[in-house]
């Protein structure tokens, strides 16, 4: 038994994929799946695309962005949570919903286009000092 190149797991000896974790074990199979992507990747329509990507970002930034995204948000609603009855609380829970990329994506398709991660981000930061001032003073 072989060990994946990704996952460390036993695959069958020759496989050009890991069954576990997808990962290609050869640069034959590596060659294959980028291929088989770009294909994929060509009989999407723009607006799918888009979705999956922002303007000009390659897809690893994209990811990461979004991970970043998914994890600011739900670390700023628990805290936000923490403090319920506290008014700093109402600023803590709109800062983490509006940050979150399918709060993101939805408002995008009801307004037509997409959000401006500066500004988003600038949305974020004034909401959660004025939360953060909210309940320090209070």
């Amino acid at each position: 038994m072989a060990e994946c190149r990704e996952c460390d797991r036993s695959i069958p000896e020759g496989s050009n994929f890991c069954s576990h974790c997808g990962a290609p074990q050869n640069e034959k199979a590596a060659e294959a799946l980028e291929s088989f992507t770009k294909r994929q990747a060509k009989q999407l329509p723009e607006a799918e695309l888009a979705e999956l990507f922002e303007e000009g970002e390659q897809p690893q930034s994209a990811s990461l962005d979004r991970r970043v995204s998914y994890a600011v948000g739900w670390v700023t609603l628990v805290g936000a949570l923490a403090m319920v009855p506290s008014l700093a609380s109402v600023f803590l829970l709109l800062a983490g919903i509006v940050i979150l990329p399918p709060v993101r994506r939805l408002f995008a398709k009801q307004v037509g286009q997409r959000l401006d991660k500066r500004a988003v981000v600038g949305f974020y930061i004034v909401a959660v000092a004025v939360g953060s001032a909210l309940f320090w003073l209070v």
